[in-house]
Protein backbone atom coordinates (compact mmCIF):
# COMPACT_ATOMS: atom_id res chain seq x y z
CA UNK A 1 0.00 0.00 0.00
CA UNK A 2 2.97 2.33 0.31
CA UNK A 3 4.42 1.86 -3.17
CA UNK A 4 0.87 2.69 -4.08
CA UNK A 5 0.83 5.61 -2.27
CA UNK A 6 4.42 6.56 -2.93
CA UNK A 7 3.08 6.17 -7.13
CA UNK A 8 0.04 8.26 -6.64
CA UNK A 9 1.98 11.09 -5.12
CA UNK A 10 4.62 10.43 -7.71
CA UNK A 11 2.67 10.71 -10.81
CA UNK A 12 -0.61 13.39 -9.38
CA UNK A 13 -1.67 16.16 -6.99
CA UNK A 14 -4.08 14.24 -5.14
CA UNK A 15 -2.70 14.11 -1.15
CA UNK A 16 -1.69 10.94 0.28
CA UNK A 17 -0.15 10.00 3.62
CA UNK A 18 3.29 10.90 3.92
CA UNK A 19 5.07 7.62 2.32
CA UNK A 20 7.67 8.93 -0.39
CA UNK A 21 9.91 6.02 -0.99
CA UNK A 22 13.65 6.41 -1.78
CA UNK A 23 15.26 6.80 -4.96
CA UNK A 24 16.59 3.36 -5.02
CA UNK A 25 12.58 2.53 -4.03
CA UNK A 26 11.15 4.31 -6.88
CA UNK A 27 11.45 1.24 -9.27
CA UNK A 28 9.34 -0.65 -7.45
CA UNK A 29 6.37 2.08 -8.41
CA UNK A 30 6.14 0.67 -11.75
CA UNK A 31 3.96 -1.67 -11.51
CA UNK A 32 1.24 0.48 -9.68
CA UNK A 33 1.41 2.90 -12.81
CA UNK A 34 -1.20 1.26 -14.46
CA UNK A 35 -3.39 1.09 -10.92
CA UNK A 36 -3.06 5.01 -10.50
CA UNK A 37 -4.27 5.27 -14.19
CA UNK A 38 -7.18 3.31 -13.05
CA UNK A 39 -7.60 5.82 -10.23
CA UNK A 40 -7.64 8.50 -12.14
CA UNK A 41 -9.70 7.13 -14.93
CA UNK A 42 -12.39 6.42 -12.38
CA UNK A 43 -12.68 10.36 -10.90
CA UNK A 44 -12.43 11.42 -14.46
CA UNK A 45 -15.77 9.14 -15.43
CA UNK A 46 -16.95 10.93 -12.06
CA UNK A 47 -15.86 14.49 -12.68
CA UNK A 48 -17.26 14.07 -16.67
CA UNK A 49 -20.52 12.56 -15.32
CA UNK A 50 -21.18 15.76 -12.92
CA UNK A 51 -19.85 18.21 -15.52
CA UNK A 52 -22.63 16.95 -18.46
CA UNK A 53 -25.47 17.44 -15.84
CA UNK A 54 -24.19 21.14 -15.93
CA UNK A 55 -22.93 22.16 -19.14
CA UNK A 56 -22.95 21.77 -22.96
CA UNK A 57 -20.47 18.67 -23.65
CA UNK A 58 -17.99 21.64 -25.63
CA UNK A 59 -17.65 22.83 -22.06
CA UNK A 60 -17.72 19.63 -20.49
CA UNK A 61 -14.53 18.90 -23.27
CA UNK A 62 -12.98 21.58 -22.31
CA UNK A 63 -12.80 20.99 -18.88
CA UNK A 64 -11.94 17.69 -18.97
CA UNK A 65 -8.68 18.76 -20.54
CA UNK A 66 -8.01 21.00 -18.59
CA UNK A 67 -8.49 18.15 -15.70
CA UNK A 68 -6.27 15.68 -17.54
CA UNK A 69 -3.48 17.56 -17.45
CA UNK A 70 -4.29 19.31 -14.00
CA UNK A 71 -4.84 15.87 -11.90
CA UNK A 72 -0.92 15.27 -12.80
CA UNK A 73 0.23 18.56 -11.71
CA UNK A 74 0.78 19.30 -15.78
CA UNK A 75 3.96 16.71 -15.28
CA UNK A 76 3.34 15.21 -18.19
CA UNK A 77 2.85 18.08 -20.51
CA UNK A 78 6.20 19.56 -19.36
CA UNK A 79 7.65 16.28 -20.45
CA UNK A 80 6.07 16.95 -23.69
CA UNK A 81 7.16 20.27 -23.85
CA UNK A 82 11.08 19.27 -23.28
CA UNK A 83 10.75 16.45 -25.64
CA UNK A 84 9.92 18.55 -28.48
CA UNK A 85 12.45 21.22 -27.87
CA UNK A 86 15.08 18.57 -28.13
CA UNK A 87 13.94 15.90 -30.90
CA UNK A 88 12.83 19.24 -33.28
CA UNK A 89 16.26 21.27 -32.75
CA UNK A 90 18.11 19.65 -35.23
CA UNK A 91 20.82 19.44 -33.19
CA UNK A 92 23.22 16.73 -32.32
CA UNK A 93 21.80 13.95 -29.64
CA UNK A 94 24.03 15.59 -26.72
CA UNK A 95 22.84 18.80 -27.29
CA UNK A 96 19.21 17.51 -27.47
CA UNK A 97 19.47 15.86 -24.16
CA UNK A 98 21.02 19.50 -22.67
CA UNK A 99 18.27 21.02 -24.59
CA UNK A 100 15.81 18.74 -22.65
CA UNK A 101 17.33 19.17 -19.58
CA UNK A 102 17.02 22.73 -19.82
CA UNK A 103 13.90 24.02 -17.82
CA UNK A 104 13.25 26.78 -19.84
CA UNK A 105 10.40 26.57 -22.68
CA UNK A 106 10.83 27.21 -26.35
CA UNK A 107 9.10 27.56 -29.30
CA UNK A 108 8.28 23.56 -30.39
CA UNK A 109 6.96 23.39 -26.79
CA UNK A 110 4.63 25.60 -26.81
CA UNK A 111 3.93 24.68 -30.36
CA UNK A 112 3.47 20.62 -29.19
CA UNK A 113 1.31 22.00 -25.89
CA UNK A 114 -0.81 23.82 -27.43
CA UNK A 115 -1.62 21.06 -30.84
CA UNK A 116 -2.09 18.52 -28.31
CA UNK A 117 -4.44 20.44 -26.13
CA UNK A 118 -6.54 21.09 -29.34
CA UNK A 119 -6.14 17.50 -30.43
CA UNK A 120 -7.72 16.45 -27.54
CA UNK A 121 -10.27 18.69 -26.95
CA UNK A 122 -11.48 18.99 -30.89
CA UNK A 123 -11.36 14.84 -30.43
CA UNK A 124 -13.37 15.03 -27.26
CA UNK A 125 -16.19 17.04 -28.54
CA UNK A 126 -16.24 14.87 -31.60
CA UNK A 127 -17.52 12.00 -29.06
CA UNK A 128 -20.77 11.04 -28.96
CA UNK A 129 -22.71 11.76 -25.54
CA UNK A 130 -22.90 8.48 -24.91
CA UNK A 131 -19.55 7.09 -24.15
CA UNK A 132 -18.29 10.51 -23.72
CA UNK A 133 -17.82 9.86 -19.40
CA UNK A 134 -16.44 6.19 -20.96
CA UNK A 135 -13.81 7.67 -22.84
CA UNK A 136 -12.65 10.35 -19.90
CA UNK A 137 -12.56 6.84 -18.04
CA UNK A 138 -10.41 5.18 -20.53
CA UNK A 139 -7.68 8.24 -21.19
CA UNK A 140 -6.27 8.28 -18.25
CA UNK A 141 -5.59 4.70 -18.15
CA UNK A 142 -3.98 4.63 -21.63
CA UNK A 143 -1.66 7.19 -20.61
CA UNK A 144 -0.18 5.26 -17.66
CA UNK A 145 -0.45 2.13 -19.44
CA UNK A 146 1.26 3.30 -22.15
CA UNK A 147 4.01 4.69 -20.13
CA UNK A 148 4.51 1.46 -18.44
CA UNK A 149 4.57 -0.47 -21.48
CA UNK A 150 7.57 2.37 -22.91
CA UNK A 151 9.52 1.73 -20.07
CA UNK A 152 9.51 -2.10 -20.24
CA UNK A 153 10.78 -1.77 -23.90
CA UNK A 154 12.66 0.65 -24.02
CA UNK A 155 16.70 1.31 -22.77
CA UNK A 156 17.28 4.64 -20.65
CA UNK A 157 19.34 7.06 -22.63
CA UNK A 158 21.32 9.38 -20.28
CA UNK A 159 23.95 8.35 -17.92
CA UNK A 160 22.08 9.53 -14.76
CA UNK A 161 18.51 11.28 -14.08
CA UNK A 162 15.68 10.75 -11.94
CA UNK A 163 13.77 8.52 -14.27
CA UNK A 164 16.80 5.83 -14.54
CA UNK A 165 16.12 3.78 -11.95
CA UNK A 166 12.84 3.00 -13.43
CA UNK A 167 14.80 1.56 -16.39
CA UNK A 168 16.65 -0.44 -14.11
CA UNK A 169 14.53 -1.72 -11.58
CA UNK A 170 12.02 -2.94 -14.82
CA UNK A 171 10.59 -6.65 -13.10
CA UNK A 172 8.08 -9.15 -14.45
CA UNK A 173 5.13 -8.26 -11.99
CA UNK A 174 4.95 -4.68 -14.04
CA UNK A 175 4.38 -6.85 -17.07
CA UNK A 176 2.05 -8.92 -15.55
CA UNK A 177 -0.21 -6.11 -13.71
CA UNK A 178 -0.10 -4.39 -17.24
CA UNK A 179 -1.60 -6.89 -18.82
CA UNK A 180 -4.25 -8.06 -16.09
CA UNK A 181 -5.30 -4.58 -16.42
CA UNK A 182 -5.58 -4.52 -20.16
CA UNK A 183 -7.18 -7.82 -20.37
CA UNK A 184 -10.03 -6.94 -17.18
CA UNK A 185 -10.59 -3.46 -19.50
CA UNK A 186 -11.20 -5.09 -23.15
CA UNK A 187 -13.64 -7.70 -21.08
CA UNK A 188 -15.10 -4.71 -19.52
CA UNK A 189 -15.30 -2.30 -22.89
CA UNK A 190 -15.01 -4.56 -25.51
CA UNK A 191 -14.44 -3.66 -28.47
CA UNK A 192 -12.83 0.01 -28.03
CA UNK A 193 -10.66 -1.54 -25.39
CA UNK A 194 -9.43 -4.31 -27.76
CA UNK A 195 -9.13 -1.45 -30.69
CA UNK A 196 -6.96 0.66 -28.14
CA UNK A 197 -4.67 -1.91 -26.83
CA UNK A 198 -3.83 -2.64 -30.73
CA UNK A 199 -3.50 1.11 -31.88
CA UNK A 200 -1.76 2.10 -28.66
CA UNK A 201 1.13 -0.47 -28.38
CA UNK A 202 1.79 0.17 -31.81
CA UNK A 203 2.20 3.63 -31.33
CA UNK A 204 4.35 2.88 -27.98
CA UNK A 205 6.89 0.68 -30.06
CA UNK A 206 7.01 3.67 -33.28
CA UNK A 207 7.51 5.81 -30.07
CA UNK A 208 10.53 3.58 -29.06
CA UNK A 209 12.20 3.34 -32.15
CA UNK A 210 11.57 7.35 -32.49
CA UNK A 211 13.15 8.35 -29.31
CA UNK A 212 16.21 5.58 -30.52
CA UNK A 213 16.96 7.27 -33.36
CA UNK A 214 16.79 10.87 -31.50
CA UNK A 215 18.81 9.69 -28.41
CA UNK A 216 19.49 6.42 -27.99
CA UNK A 217 16.58 5.80 -25.60
CA UNK A 218 14.06 6.98 -23.47
CA UNK A 219 13.94 9.49 -20.59
CA UNK A 220 11.96 10.77 -17.95
CA UNK A 221 10.79 13.59 -20.34
CA UNK A 222 9.99 11.12 -23.25
CA UNK A 223 8.22 9.02 -20.92
CA UNK A 224 5.40 12.20 -20.16
CA UNK A 225 5.44 12.46 -24.15
CA UNK A 226 4.28 9.07 -24.56
CA UNK A 227 1.94 9.71 -22.04
CA UNK A 228 0.63 12.74 -23.36
CA UNK A 229 0.36 11.49 -26.83
CA UNK A 230 -1.37 8.18 -25.74
CA UNK A 231 -3.89 9.53 -24.21
CA UNK A 232 -4.20 11.92 -27.16
CA UNK A 233 -4.36 8.72 -29.63
CA UNK A 234 -6.92 7.44 -27.52
CA UNK A 235 -9.76 10.44 -28.00
CA UNK A 236 -8.78 10.44 -31.62
CA UNK A 237 -9.40 6.63 -31.63
CA UNK A 238 -12.68 6.46 -29.83
CA UNK A 239 -13.65 9.43 -31.88
CA UNK A 240 -12.95 7.65 -35.39
CA UNK A 241 -14.54 4.68 -34.51
CA UNK A 242 -18.17 5.12 -35.70
CA UNK A 243 -17.15 6.17 -39.21
CA UNK A 244 -14.69 3.18 -39.49
CA UNK A 245 -17.66 1.43 -38.92
CA UNK A 246 -19.65 2.71 -41.39
CA UNK A 247 -16.82 2.40 -44.32
CA UNK A 248 -16.28 -1.48 -43.01
CA UNK A 249 -20.15 -2.09 -42.46
CA UNK A 250 -21.57 0.16 -45.80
Amino acid sequence: MKKLFAAIGFLTIIPVPSAVCEKDDMGGLIPYFPLVGLLLGGISYSVCTALLYVFPEAVAAAMMVMFFSGISGAFHLDGLADTFDGFWSSRPRERMLEIMRDSHIGSMGVFAIISLLLIKFSALTAVAATPFPLTCFIVPVTGRCCMTLSILISKYAREDGLAKVFFESTTSSSAVVLLALVMTLIFACGHIAAVLFVVCSAFVYIWRLYCDRKIGGATGDTLGACCELSEALAILTIAALPKLNGLLYA
